[in-house]
């Protein structure tokens, strides 16, 4: 009797021991971090979580072994996790292409406003990127592909126009009064496990365990361009940024701002920290 009283009494400890092991662990592991487990692995620590912080039975030797067992499991789950991590944050190095333009090639040869146009966003561009080059996507559109802070990007823009019957044209043939302006994009790419979701001003949709990459940093860059309406898609290997605005004489500065890079940098570093 006194063994197995020993008995219980030591898997009694253990399950103590472990369960402050694994509490310390677990605080290791950040929700957004736990996200990018494989759905599998997610399984086994739903699965093995309420046995292992199931009521002691401290007189049921059965109870007690079946808990120190599920404790090891999610000891050794959240342990490799751990030695995981710096894979399971690492972004790909290379950026999926945007889709590609709706106008087919040859595109149309550019005029005054569009060399305008690719001259004002070239000159803002280069403040910030030294020697990105920024080059035809379709009759109207441009792109470039860059890094800043080692963070790979690809940034589209276009001029968008149309005349009273909402079909684009020249814009030496824009009626006054009609709207045009542009509409820019920017994206580089994320781990592909991390659960998609998207921001557009006060709105929130998607998986809430991503919201630790909206971080300070990025929500101030967004914020600081609010007027041009930006929405963030994350999700699917990508962190996509758009965001559009009227024709006027600072389009250059518009069409590519520094809260741009600021928030899409910024969403990449946020993972890769997780």
């Amino acid at each position: 009797m006194t063994m197995y009283r020993d008995g219980l009494a030591g898997l009694s400890n253990q399950i103590v021991e472990k369960r402050a092991a694994f509490a310390s662990l677990e605080r290791e592991i950040s929700p957004l971090l736990y996200s990018l487990l494989p759905a599998h692995v997610r399984e086994a620590v739903s699965d093995c979580y309420p046995r292992a912080f199931a009521a002691v039975d401290e007189g049921n030797m059965a109870s007690l072994v079946h808990i120190v067992g599920a404790l090891d499991a999610l000891l050794a789950i959240f342990e490799d996790a751990r030695l995981e991590a710096p894979n399971l944050r690492r972004c790909p190095d290379e950026v999926p292409n945007p889709p590609s333009p709706a106008e087919e090639g040859p595109w149309l040869i550019e005029e005054r406003p569009s060399l305008e146009f690719r001259a004002a966003v070239a000159s803002w561009l280069k403040d910030f990127v030294p020697g990105a080059r920024l080059e035809r996507w379709g009759d109207f559109g441009y792109i470039s592909k860059f890094r800043v802070e080692d963070v790979p990007l690809i940034f589209t823009t276009r001029m968008v126009f149309a005349n009273v019957s909402g079909q684009p044209t020249f814009i030496e043939m824009i009626l006054p009064g009609s709207a045009n302006g542009f509409a820019s994009a920017l994206r580089t790419s994320i781990p592909e496990a991390l659960p998609a979701f998207g921001v557009q001003k006060d709105r929130f949709w998607g998986a809430e365990t991503s919201l630790s990459v909206l971080t300070d940093p990025v929500r101030r860059a967004l914020m600081a361009m609010v007027d041009e309406r930006p929405t963030l898609h994350v999700g699917h290997g990508l962190a996509h940024l758009t965001w559009s605005g009227p024709w006027t004489k600072d389009v250059g500065a518009r069409a590519i701002p520094k809260a741009a890079l600021d928030a899409v940098v910024g969403v990449r570093q946020a993972v890769a920290f997780a």
